[in-house]
C-alpha cells in the first residue's frame, strides 16, 4: 500500500511540472517541481511504489499513550483479521493478544500511516511488537 491515495503530474502556467501526492488521510503533498516531464513522471512512479509499513494477521502491536483511535487504549493488541469493506476501504480488526473477540475495527491506511518504531521518543505511538 502506497502512502498516497493518488499521485499526479500537473503542468503549471510556466510550463513546469509538479508532482502532487494525495494522502490517504486527507491532504496534499507536493513531491517536486521539474522542467522535464520525464523526470516528473519518474518521481511520480517512485512515489506510487513506495510502501508504508503494513500489518499482517497475527501481528502484535503495542499502543503507548493516546493515539486518537477509538477504543485503542494503551496496551497490546493482535491483528485478528484484515479485509476490505463493501465500499473498498481496507481495515484491521483488533483483539487482545490471546482473545477471540474483535475489540475494534479501524481503517488500515490510517493505522499504517501512524505506525512508528519502538524506539521513537514520542510517548504517544503505535508500533509492531512481533
Amino acid at each position: 500500500m502506497s502512502k498516497y491515495k493518488r499521485v499526479s503530474v500537473i503542468q503549471d502556467d510556466s510550463a513546469r511540472f509538479q508532482v502532487v501526492g494525495i494522502l490517504h488521510q486527507g491532504g496534499v503533498e507536493i513531491l517536486g517541481t521539474y522542467d522535464s516531464p520525464t523526470k516528473a513522471e519518474q518521481t511520480a512512479k517512485e512515489a506510487r511504489t513506495v510502501h508504508v509499513r503494513e500489518l499482517n494477521v497475527g501481528d502484535i502491536v503495542e499502543v503507548q499513550g493516546w493515539i486518537m483511535f477509538a477504543k485503542l487504549d494503551a496496551g497490546r493488541y493482535r491483528i485478528k483479521n484484515k479485509g476490505t469493506t463493501t465500499h473498498g476501504i481496507d481495515y484491521y480488526d483488533f483483539a487482545k493478544p490471546k482473545g477471540k473477540k474483535t475489540i475494534v475495527r479501524h481503517d488500515a491506511a490510517k493505522i499504517d500511516y501512524c505506525l512508528s518504531d519502538a524506539d521513537n521518543q514520542d510517548i504517544n505511538k503505535i508500533f509492531k511488537v512481533s
